[in-house]
């Protein structure tokens, strides 16, 4: 039988009695009835293959193939069933007969789980192409078994005779009869059957052991080493137990037997009940050809082709992707087509394996013809890249052989069906691809590209193999790698907008650092107290009072006046200094205010987001996710007191009008009193003010001239000293800022105070700094999440002797910060960034010299830039703001992830060493369940990379999804152990190109492959010499 489709999962069952077995038969004599119950119980269950087990026989096999050579005899056993289905005969004929001889051995040994006593039972599996008589007559007859005395040839006549003798001298067998006692007792030399098979039956038997707990086995015991020397003659086991399983395919059986083996089930069944239903579900699932080399390829594959359970878990994946899978494909020349030649003709559909398929052939054979019309029907994007569907070749314009054929695709699962009337290598944008597709030339161009193609395109494989819930809704990596910062990037800008007030508060700072600004205090200071002294030397003469002053009604009144002109001046100043305390005040309100405003907003803003995503969860909630309770009740009657004093003070100081004329009093009423009715009629300070010095002018004009030298001295001397306290600084006139206290205290505060304060704002920025870098580090961790699991993924199936694929995640640096910082340096003069001190590769070494991954040497940069920039005496820095703005904010500074092969990072690998790295993503991390096409992936690649770094990802993605491989490479196609192997052959006279198709078992495609695959017949050996 040809399996066109190539290696599939199907269920074996190679354990089956047949109403022949001598022993515990249950099926009654009548073999219509076994043959009705055996047959339709296999198509039911879906069996591909039977092994017609029989003890030291093949009766019960010859009975079956009897029947089946009976068409007359199965069209009246299945009436009913031709009725509903006329292919069921052929249904029941593609089911694979092969002969199963269940054998004991004549050594006894330990039996769990009872711990009796008992002989090994062993079975030999023999090929369906082996008539009964060879099997018979060079196996059967050829055994020999002793009664203690004699040895015996294993023939039916024989063992009845041997339970003869048994039941007759030595009692045993009690009713029984001379046949059951023979066939219950007889036992074989396991080294004569291994013998026999080895000998006449090469490569068309199988010798297979039985164990179901081999954790109990005790290896050093007399009973271990019988079943060391029977297992180590095995081709296989029969076992259900996992842990056996397991235990067969370890490093522990190889060391223990020598050997690897896998292990198969069958159902063992006696009675009708029993066919095909093995006990917990545990099927036996073979990944090959239902033919005896089939059996022989997936034994040799040790646990890859075989599964004892319900279901293997590829076969159960298979379903879940089945309406992505390619199922087959037409290519027919279409009827009105004016060209003689004829490149394509599959009327009959190329079946296409739904796991791994290698197409090979000979150099410009048409492999990439088919893999390019594949992603052409599937609407592939990259179909601009394919080789065969090319303008160059054969979609040139001069030919136009794309018209004259119409392909036809077709899926598993729901049987959706693609067609296009003519070829092309064009693609509908707005329709998404049903197929990956990696054309040699794409790869090439994409591994060439020292951009970021590349980059992009790696990328693109990380973000697919994100779980759809961890993506965001976000459309690509960098938009995820954002949204998850996001959070982090705020804090980050809230702390470089402290950074850059700092900065201006260390810039103001350092400046009175500098011996210029010191000078300028001094000098400062200097000119005040030369003015002192200036203002001395101007003093107003001293004129004695008058003896007869107290007795002068003006000069009485002059006093009071004054008294009442310093009064109100000093109330004056006592008000201005209570109104830039209470503008302060409300200037910090106002600023609070601000801050509360902020908070509601931004709490406002949370607070929709929440109840957005609760209305997106279905939750429905009049909760609020945050709420501020603000108590200021407090501040606002404070500001509300405030702004009354403010309004009262105003009107008492400020005077914005013209003064009118003082109103005339007679003499005889010239007195004090009267003077301050008319000013307590003011509430105006100004005013009052006003008022009182023009009775000051009227009183002084109306005095003698003595009194009027006493009382212009007085006025003079109270302006000299007025003066004098100002210079000093011990009174704060409005509008002046020189004095000798305020430059002292200044001078002091540079000697005593500015050196700490500036030390202390230095060390907040450096907190703040690290702050922000700590942010950095943050950040990494949200690049670790998003790709510790790839790494893990990688790590599982890889592990290469050069290096395998690492992922680091990394903090670089801007190297535009160097230019960026010495743009702000006037080159003009000296200093130490300057370009005479090589300041270039001053910033070079102190930034290359840097771990931006630990804290400690970020500190050191820190330390050793603020050493840097120390002398405060220079200007060669034009805008410090900026310069430090630069430096300190480190926005230079970029997380990122670097992917290395082995000690190498990616731009030092070659474009074919980059071919790995990106077919290793799109195998291992693509988590697409569309088929995945890939023309020669081999390229520019060794034999060894094929084997070591390539196969062991193809063998983990066609698990999970379609893989189609077009291929000349041995390793690929046999490594990997291609399910379809579909080989590919051009008629050079007439252009038509042709497709084989079948399993690496098949006979025909081996032969294909030897010849095409390089002639390397020994890669043939590589999967068995791997396991063993």
């Amino acid at each position: 039988m040809n399996f066109r489709i190539g290696s599939m999962w199907r269920k074996w069952d190679l354990h089956v009695h047949t109403p022949a077995s001598i022993l515990n038969n249950q099926f009654g004599k009548d073999w219509d009835k076994y043959i009705y119950n055996l047959f339709t119980k296999a198509i039911n269950e879906k069996i591909s293959v039977i092994g017609i087990t029989d003890y030291y026989s093949i009766a019960g096999y010859k009975k079956v193939l009897e029947y089946l050579n009976d068409d007359e005899k199965l069209k009246d056993i299945f009436k009913l069933e031709i009725e509903q289905d006329v292919n069921y005969i052929d249904r029941i004929k593609r089911i694979l007969i092969i002969p199963n001889v269940e054998l004991r051995i004549d050594q006894t040994v330990n039996v769990y789980p009872n711990g009796n006593n008992s002989k090994i039972q062993i079975h030999v599996l023999f090929s369906n192409e082996l008539s009964d008589i060879e099997i018979e007559e060079i196996f059967l007859h050829q055994l020999k078994f002793s009664d203690g005395e004699v040895e015996w040839p294993l023939t039916e006549y024989n063992i009845e005779k041997y339970g003869k003798k048994l039941k007759e001298e030595k009692g045993i067998g009690g009713t029984d009869s001379y046949r059951n006692i023979g066939y219950s007792s007889v036992a074989v030399d396991v080294k004569n059957v291994y013998q026999l098979v080895h000998k006449n039956f090469k490569d068309k038997a199988l010798i297979i052991g039985v164990e179901e707990d081999i954790t109990k086995i005790n290896w050093n015991d007399q009973c271990g080493g019988i079943r060391r020397n029977i297992f180590k003659m095995c081709d296989a086991i029969f076992s259900s137990n996992r842990k056996s399983i397991e235990w067969f395919a370890s490093d522990d059986a190889y060391h223990t037997i020598d050997t690897r083996k896998a292990c198969l089930w069958g159902s063992d069944a006696h009675e009708f009940s029993k066919l095909f239903k093995p006990d917990l579900d545990r099927y036996c699932w073979l990944k090959c050809d239902a033919t005896f080399e089939g059996l022989k390829e997936a034994i040799d594959t040790i646990n890859e082709r075989v599964y004892i359970g319900e279901m293997p878990d590829e076969l159960k994946e298979f379903k879940k992707r089945a309406s992505y899978s390619l199922k087959d494909i037409y290519i027919t020349k279409n009827e009105n087509s004016n060209s003689a030649k004829t490149w394509f003709n599959l009327d009959d559909p190329l079946i296409l394996n739904p796991f791994m398929i290698s197409i090979i052939g000979n150099k410009g054979s048409g492999k990439s013809a088919l893999a390019d019309i594949i992603a052409y029907l599937s609407n592939s994007h990259k179909i601009g890249s394919a080789s065969f569907l090319n303008r160059n070749r054969f979609l040139s314009t001069n030919t136009k052989y794309g018209n004259d054929y119409t392909a036809k695709l077709s899926f598993y699962g729901n049987g959706s069906v693609v067609e296009k009337s003519f070829l092309d290598n064009s693609y509908k944008e707005e329709e998404s691809e049903k197929v990956q597709f990696l054309p040699q030339s794409y790869i090439e161009e994409v591994c060439n590209d020292l951009g970021e193609k590349f980059q992009e395109e790696i990328n693109s494989v990380i973000f697919s193999y994100i779980p759809s819930e961890n993506k965001l809704d976000c459309n690509n990596l960098k938009e995820l790698i954002n949204k998850k910062s996001f959070s982090i990037e705020q804090k980050r800008q809230d702390y470089r907008n402290e950074i850059e007030n700092l900065n201006h508060e260390i810039i103001i700072l350092e400046e009175k650092m500098s011996t210029t600004y010191k000078n300028k205090i001094s000098n400062a200071l200097q000119v005040q107290q030369d003015r002192l002294a200036n203002h001395e030397s101007i003093k107003p003469i001293e004129v004695v009072k008058p003896t007869d002053l107290e007795q002068d009604t003006y000069s009485t009144m002059d006093i009071e006046i004054s008294k009442e002109i310093y009064k109100i001046e000093n109330q004056i100043l006592e008000y201005k200094e209570k109104l830039r305390n209470i503008n302060e005040l409300i200037y910090k309100i106002t600023q609070i205010e601000k801050q509360k405003d902020f908070v509601l907003e931004e709490c406002n803003s949370i607070n929709i987001t929440h109840d957005d995503l609760l209305k997106e969860m279905g939750i429905e909630s009049s909760n609020p996710f945050i709420e501020v309770k603000i108590n200021d009740v407090i501040i606002n009657n404070k500001l509300n007191d405030l702004t009354s004093q403010l309004n009262e003070i105003n009107e008492l100081i400020i005077f914005n009008g013209a003064f009118s004329e003082i109103e005339t009093i007679n003499d005889d009423e010239l007195d004090f009193a009267k003077i301050m009715q008319y000013v307590d009629m003011e509430k105006s300070l100004p005013i009052k003010l006003h008022i009182l010095k023009e009775y000051k002018k009227v009183i002084s004009d109306k005095a003698d001239d003595k009194l009027k030298k006493y009382l212009n001295y007085q006025n003079e001397i109270k302006n000299w000293e007025y003066e004098k306290a100002i210079i000093l600084g011990e009174i704060q006139e409005p509008g002046v800022f020189d004095s000798i206290k305020k430059y002292e205290e200044e001078l002091e505060y540079i000697k005593n105070t500015l050196p700490g304060e500036l030390n202390a704002k230095l060390n907040n920025r450096t907190k703040i700094m690290v702050s922000i870098f700590w942010l950095y580090l943050e950040e990494l961790k949200v690049l670790e999440e998003i790709y510790s699991p790839i790494q893990e993924k990688i790590d599982a199936i890889m592990n290469f002797d050069d290096g395998n694929i690492r992922f680091s995640t990394n903090i670089s640096y801007n190297k535009n910060i160097i230019n960026k910082l010495l743009i702000h340096i006037d080159q003009r003069m000296k200093g130490p960034l300057s370009s005479s001190n090589n300041g270039i590769n001053i910033l070079n070494e102190l930034f290359e010299e840097v771990d931006f991954k630990d804290t400690h040497s970020v500190i050191q940069l820190i330390n050793k830039f603020n050493e840097l920039v120390k002398d405060y005496d220079s200007n060669y820095i034009k805008n410090k703001k900026e310069f430090y703005n630069n430096f300190f904010k480190l926005e230079y500074l970029n997380t990122n992830y670097q992917l290395s092969l082995g000690d190498r990072k990616l731009k030092e690998l070659s474009p074919g060493e980059r071919g790995i790295v990106l077919l290793i993503f799109y195998l291992t991390l693509d988590k697409s369940n569309y088929p995945l096409i890939i023309d020669q992936p081999e390229d520019n690649l060794d034999n060894q990379s094929v084997f070591v770094k390539l196969v062991p990802c193809i063998k983990q993605a066609k698990k999970n999804r379609q893989i189609i491989v077009v291929t000349h490479n041995p390793n690929i196609a046999v490594a990997c152990d291609s399910e379809q192997v579909i080989y590919s052959e051009m008629d050079k006279n007439t252009y038509e190109i042709k497709y084989i198709s079948g399993s690496i078992e098949n006979p025909i495609i081996k032969g294909r492959i030897v010849d095409i695959l390089e002639g390397t017949k020994p890669a043939f050996d590589l999967r068995k010499s791997k396991y063993n």
